[in-house]
């Protein structure tokens, strides 16, 4: 996941923030613990907030302690244990992370190391080994995303919906909440599409520039940026309102707070500047 799913920090109350940061640094920490140290630095709000996520279906208070670290060695941060949303997210995280890398690989970056290659495999290999049909599964959208990008179709909602199934597959697969896998499918449907097109519509000046592939982008495509967002805008606010409808009938247990401020204005905040030009990528760096 690539840093688009992020909180209207202004807005949390601050147990809000510490819970939410809580969920960053345990997340952290079980990458740490299940995979090694080197994984860690890959970590996203993305995956914090699928932790977060899955965790509010179930009743179980938070076990938050405050603890150093490596990174924050002075000031204690906050760090939950014992909740096995971390560890799904984690798991999560190596198989998308090593398929992102091979995709990157396959498009030809060169800024890829085999070292890193060689610790994402692994992880990844372990990962595949305790979900082999979520990781099968999501193999399997990606390679017919990837062919379907090779075609002529322009559509990009047609390959906006292949990474739809890989995070409804991520969300849905989730053991503890199977009470509630079909909703939680069509939440992850309509939000991996969101991420896919959003993704798309902030890489678009810069894809264009270096010659790269873009799903908005074409060879005999000189559109101007404004052209475009204005084209896939409606796309991008119809996904939001799938996924808010998918979300309002889930039964959410704790922390409703936090996930209403990313679903309800975090995500909208992402949207519009995205299609303003202000995303994470024309600003140099990634916002949380």
């Amino acid at each position: 996941m690539l840093g688009y799913i992020v909180t209207e920090r202004s807005e949390l109350k601050v147990r809000e923030l510490g819970t939410y940061n809580g969920y960053y640094c345990g997340l952290c920490k079980t990458i740490g613990r299940n995979y090694g140290q080197v994984l860690r630095k890959g970590l996203s709000y993305d995956m914090a907030f699928m932790a977060l996520f899955l965790a509010s279906l179930s009743e179980s208070d938070d076990d938050i302690r405050l603890e150093h670290c490596a990174i924050h060695h002075i000031k204690k941060r906050p760090v939950l244990y014992e909740e096995p949303a971390l560890a799904y997210a984690a798991d999560m995280m190596m198989i998308l992370g090593y398929e992102n890398f091979l995709d990157d690989v396959r498009d030809g970056d060169k800024s890829k190391s085999s070292f890193t290659g060689k610790f994402l495999r692994k992880a990844y290999n372990q990962a595949a080994a305790a979900h082999g049909e979520t990781g099968s599964a999501v193999r399997h959208s990606l390679e017919e995303l990837y062919r379907r990008e090779t075609e002529a179709d322009r559509k990009i909602e047609t390959k906006a919906d292949y990474f739809g199934q890989v995070m409804a597959r991520v969300f849905g697969d989730y053991a503890p909440a199977a009470g509630q896998k079909r909703v939680l499918e069509d939440f992850g449907d309509y939000l991996g599409r969101w991420i896919y097109v959003t993704d798309a519509m902030d890489d678009y000046v810069e894809d264009a520039a270096k010659h790269r592939y873009n799903p908005l982008n074409h060879e005999d495509d000189s559109r101007p940026r404004e052209m475009v967002a204005s084209g896939v805008e409606a796309v991008l606010y119809y996904y939001l309102g799938e996924l808010t409808k998918a979300y309002d009938l889930l039964d959410i247990k704790k922390n409703k707070g936090i996930i209403d401020n990313v679903i309800y204005l975090g995500l909208r905040r992402k949207t519009d500047e995205v299609l303003s030009g202000k995303g994470t990528k024309e600003n140099g760096k990634r916002s949380i």
